[in-house]
């Protein structure tokens, strides 16, 4: 049957633009048309297509503007929704054909059946006592109409549907082929030889008006009462609606989905593909639940959306999905962290975890682990050793040792959160919600100015890989010292981390620490600095600002020890001295000012 497209423009109420007497007699996708069919565009991912088809007439949006050449034959009818509009044309295409009527032979119809008027019913189907079918209903083929059920007006039932005693079916509905609606719930007790009985089921379905099931789902009946499919619900091939569930208005249910017995699902909620959902929980208004979730609680929260199993808030689920598909990657470069600190004579073998204060940093991913090590006691560096004339060697925590891949910013783990919510803009809170606690108060959030990208004055790092530089490990150098140095004049080694600079403190009693030789402020600090306009006092009690690990020596010591670590390529020099005191007090002196702690 051919059709103008001035024709369908007023039955679509569309504005058409082209040729008004067209015409098309076939329906086709934008990208594989052929002349003389209709096809729409709703979807702008496919608008390539509309510049290349072979279409004759396209349903586009209202706000279509082409951004290339149209093809020449092309005539376009503009609707407020293109894709509601081809499901209107689709349905009036699917009823021009005349209804089928009458009771095909052989039907099996029990004398106490009640038929409406304009029905069909198909060949080798079984209508059982006291059903009840509406004006114009259609049964095709080999379907079982089971006992007192019921059948709404103009209501569709495919070829192999088996309705259970006193089903109910609604208005307007349609069930595909192979659909079984009220069969036996799921309902087994087992006795004390653990066998189970069957527990008979009495109840029955209900489905309200404008309901689509589709093809081989079951819908099980009650145990006692019913199981209801409310008005407007749209169910996809193979799901499983368990004994005594209740599926809220016009909501839809995806392929290969089951519900447990028991449970409320409210309104408007979306179900995707092969979503488990457990028994007995309520499913509140306006739900969505990806693909393949599974739910194990109930929804209380109106229009969540879940992803996962078990599910979750559908954002965190992705944005984790991004960590935990790495799992692999990250377990690799640990593995080959190890085997590289091995070569240095550093033997690591994996183990558990530590508990750690990691600020926000949970929300993401953490990697620790615990370590322990068996060392002879006689090896052991005691910082109660330290002593007044030691000197401090500093081994720097930047640049690039011959044991790291890119160049160091310096960062420890000390103070990181500070720096990051320091440094970078607020919209990384928005891109990244993941990366923060949402308990911190919105002024402290990501407040400084520059983005991940942002170039930092001398650095050779963007501000993202400068602040985001992992902790370096001095194990390799540590590990020569310990196996060449005598140790007798190594009388302590502080790793500058909680407490920075002054850690020295926790250490020491009646000595004078003085810092008066420190390595310039790398790039790293500058910025922290200058970004969050913290007093330089404090930096040096929160961050190593150029070296985070100290050994306390005898002066003549020193050059040994300065010459292993510039063999692995890191900066060290003498920073500062011990002397005796009576009290313990630390002097910082630099560039930046003079600075006292006790």
């Amino acid at each position: 049957m051919k059709f103008t497209a001035q024709q369908i423009a007023e039955l679509v109420n569309g504005t058409l633009l082209g040729d008004e007497n067209i015409e098309v007699n076939s329906f086709s996708k934008i990208e594989d048309a052929n002349t003389y069919s209709l096809s729409f565009l709703a979807n702008s991912k496919y608008e390539s297509f509309i510049y290349t088809t072979k279409a004759s007439i396209v349903l586009v949006n209202s706000n279509f503007i082409p951004s290339d050449e149209l093809p020449k034959t092309l005539t376009l009818i503009k609707v407020e929704n293109a894709y509601e509009s081809l499901a209107k044309l689709l349905s009036f295409y699917e009823n021009i054909d005349p209804q089928l009527e009458g009771i095909e032979d052989p039907v099996f119809v029990h004398k106490s059946a009640k038929i409406g008027k304009s029905v069909y019913i198909g060949a080798f189907t079984y209508v059982a006592e006291g059903v009840h079918i509406g004006d114009n209903v259609q049964i095709h083929s080999n379907c079982h109409l089971g006992k007192a059920s019921k059948i709404g007006s103009d209501s569709k039932i495919f070829s192999g549907v088996k309705l259970y005693k006193n089903t109910k079916i609604g208005d307007n509905c349609i069930i595909h082929a192979g659909a079984v609606i009220g069969s036996d719930g799921f309902g087994f007790a087992p006795n004390k030889e653990n066998q189970y009985q069957k527990i008979i089921q009495i109840g029955n379905v209900i489905i309200e008006d404008y309901v689509e099931i589709g093809s081989n789902t079951v819908i099980d009946r009650a145990t006692m009462g019913s199981t209801i499919i409310r008005k407007g619900v749209k169910i996809d091939n193979l799901v499983q609606i368990a004994h005594n569930v209740e599926v809220g208005e016009n909501t839809v249910i995806a392929a290969q989905t089951g519900v447990s017995g028991s449970t409320k699902i409210d309104n408007d909620v979306m179900i995707g593909g092969q979503v488990g959902i457990a028994g007995h929980l309520k499913i509140s208004k306006g739900t969505k639940i990806a693909a393949q979730s599974g739910i194990s609680k109930s929804v209380l929260k109106e229009n969540t959306v879940l992803q996962g199993t078990p599910a979750f808030s559908s954002n965190d689920f992705k944005r984790s999905y991004v960590l935990f598909k790495n799992f692999p990657e990250l377990k690799s470069q640990i593995e080959e962290l190890i085997k590289e600190m091995s070569s240095y004579g550093v033997n690591i073998k994996s183990t558990g975890g530590e508990t750690a204060d990691v600020g926000d940093l949970v929300r993401t991913i953490i990697v620790d682990s615990t370590v322990v090590a068996r060392i002879k006691r006689s090896n052991i560096i005691d910082n109660a050793n330290i002593s007044n004339g030691d000197v401090i060697v500093g081994l720097s925590s930047f640049g690039k040792a011959n044991y790291e891949n890119y160049y160091n910013g310096g960062m420890g783990s000390n103070g990181l959160t500070s720096a990051r919510h320091d440094v970078f803009e607020k919209n990384i809170a928005e891109k990244y919600p993941e990366t923060y606690d949402h308990s911190i108060h919105s002024s402290l959030v990501y407040s400084g100015s520059k983005k991940l990208t942002s170039i930092v004055k001398d650095s050779p790092l963007n501000a993202g890989k400068l602040v985001l530089s992992p902790t370096r490990t001095y194990a390799p150098i540590i590990q020569k010292i310990m196996d060449t140095v005598d140790k007798k004049q190594l009388h302590g080694m502080v790793h500058c981390s909680g407490g920075a600079q002054t850690k020295i403190l926790h250490f020491i009693d009646a000595l004078h620490v003085i810092k008066d030789n420190l390595f310039e402020t790398p790039p790293l600090f500058k910025m922290i600095q200058e970004e969050s306009d913290t007093s330089w006092r404090e930096m040096y009690e929160v961050f190593n600002m150029g070296h985070r690990m100290e050994p306390y020596v005898a002066p003549e010591l020193a050059n040994e020890i300065i010459t292993i670590s510039e063999s692995f390529n890191v900066p060290v020099q003498i920073v500062g001295r011990v002397e005796a005191s009576t009290k313990k007090e630390l002097t910082i002196s630099s560039s930046h000012g003079f600075y006292q702690y006790s």
